[in-house]
């Protein structure tokens, strides 16, 4: 049912991940809501989405009035998304109204919107429509400049789709100087906005409730991403400190880490491990990896410098295959460079890959690449809103960071470790020409683990103790 009370109005879920949660539920249900934005911000595969999403999941009949593309554009347009509205269309489901602007408006005469609110009455009785969606108003409204007599003709079609009682959403597109009415937004009941913008060079979308009569809802800014399945929208600055807390450990992957912290990490934990070059983090990491896969958990590998052959032949080299953990589909090696999309949109990538492959434990390796991604700020906040959302499902996370030699309280360190609940600080010092390695377990949360600093060696078997201390706090 699409209905529901939420904050004493009834809502008409939107069916968009990310958009139900920040509104409360949904659009206010029988009543009037506007997605404005730029051109390419989504208005338009929002609507849409919520038409199918009410035809499809709750047998609630759309109806789509559009002024620029036909029902052969639409239906060409979002086959990209896997949205066949042909067949929504021959099934009685959904029904796209197409009017002709020259046909149907000119600038002679009195304007009135009777002619429309006439063929949307028609076509609600016929197909028994509940839900009403009104795109591109904008191309209709820019055409007569009389803005006293646009406003009213809009505000009484407005209070007759109340009366009608079904959910209506007008979309419309705003420049960068702004609209040309803007009265749209006044007359609205809930108004988003969607922002298409580009910083240093990286495109990001954005989505605001402006404003909600009637009901609390998510006020900030939140990223989204337009993919194969539509709209998803993460509502980051809503999580809060509230996700589950295990007491169950999970295996580190070395014997001699697991004796010296209770038996592993905690299940849902997040992990640091941080390291000067070649000192051994992804070695760590892999051995974290290669347990957790063989244990029949599930992994997802998110890799920001290398790409998964080159990883899976490295870690051959210390006995650790991977391969054979994709194969038996409890990998995945997911590569990608930060500076490839904004960090918004690699925050939605990681939410999509933990929907789909489903992890019980993810390595982020290097963690540090993304400060070429953004500003410290921003890159603070990534991880904020990374760590919040492993832990709100239960994910173990492990993420790797590189230092420089003796630097591990080094800024881009301590943006990182205050989140952690494990910070593992491995290093490669030189001792009369010989390389040393060497551990130190500098924090962990609700374990008791050794202080003191355990020497390693990389070794065709993988990561061997050299000597290590019994004393622990």
């Amino acid at each position: 049912m699409s209905q529901h009370t939420s904050n004493h109005h009834a809502k008409s879920e939107t069916g968009i991940e990310g958009l139900d949660q920040i509104t409360g539920g949904g659009l206010p249900a029988g009543l009037i809501s506007l997605a404005y934005g730029n051109p390419g911000s989504g208005k338009t595969i929002l609507a849409i989405q919520y038409l199918v999403h009410g035809a499809l999941k709750l047998e609630e009949h759309g109806l789509l009035v559009t002024f620029e593309e036909n029902a052969e554009e639409l239906n060409q347009n979002f086959s990209s998304l896997g949205i066949n509205l042909d067949n929504l269309i021959s099934k009685g489901n959904l029904c796209v109204e197409h009017v002709d602007l020259d046909d149907e408006f000119s600038e002679s005469g009195d304007f009135t919107l009777e002619g429309l609110q006439i063929r949307i009455s028609h076509l609600v009785k016929k197909h028994a429509v509940k839900r009403i969606v009104i795109d591109g108003i904008e191309a209709l409204l820019s055409r007569f400049n009389a803005e006293a007599l646009v406003r009213n003709e809009l505000r009484k079609l407005m209070r007759w789709l109340r009366k009608m009682g079904v959910t209506t959403l007008f979309t419309g597109e705003i420049s960068d100087s702004g609209s040309k009415h803007g009265f749209e937004a006044y007359l609205a009941d809930c108004v988003l906005m969607l922002d298409h913008r580009v910083i240093d060079q990286l495109a990001t979308r954005r989505l605001r409730v402006i404003k909600y009569r009637g009901s609390s809802h998510g006020q900030n800014e939140y990223p989204f991403l337009i993919t194969k399945n539509g709209l998803s929208i993460l509502p980051i600055t809503s999580l809060l400190l509230e996700h589950q807390v295990f007491t169950s450990r999970v295996p580190t992957g070395l014997d001699f880490l697991d004796a010296s912290m209770q038996g592993g990490y905690y299940k849902g934990s997040s992990i640091l491990v941080s390291g000067s070059p070649g000192s051994g983090k992804s070695s760590l990491a892999a051995h974290f990896t290669d347990a957790t896969c063989k244990s029949g958990k599930r992994c997802l590998y998110l890799a920001f410098e290398e790409s998964p052959e080159q990883i899976m032949r490295n870690m051959k080299s210390i006995n650790i295959d991977l391969s054979a953990h994709i194969k038996n589909g409890n990998l995945l090696i997911h590569s990608t460079r930060p500076t490839r999309q904004g960090l918004e949109a690699h925050l939605i990538e990681i939410q999509a890959l933990l929907n789909d492959f489903k992890p019980d434990c993810v390595v982020v390796d290097p963690v540090t690449n993304f400060i070429t991604a953004g500003s410290a700020i921003d890159v603070r906040l990534m991880f904020i809103r990374m760590v919040d959302l492993f832990k709100i499902n239960g994910i173990t996370s492990m993420f790797v960071a590189l230092h420089h030699l003796n630097d591990y309280k080094s800024d881009s360190i301590h943006s990182v470790s205050s989140l952690m609940d494990t910070w593992i600080s491995v290093s490669n010092d030189v001792e009369n020409g010989v390389s040393k390695r060497s551990m130190l377990v500098i924090k962990s949360r609700g374990t008791q683990h050794n202080t003191q600093i355990a020497s390693f060696n990389i070794t065709s078997q993988g990561i061997q103790l050299v000597n290590s201390s019994n004393s622990s706090t």
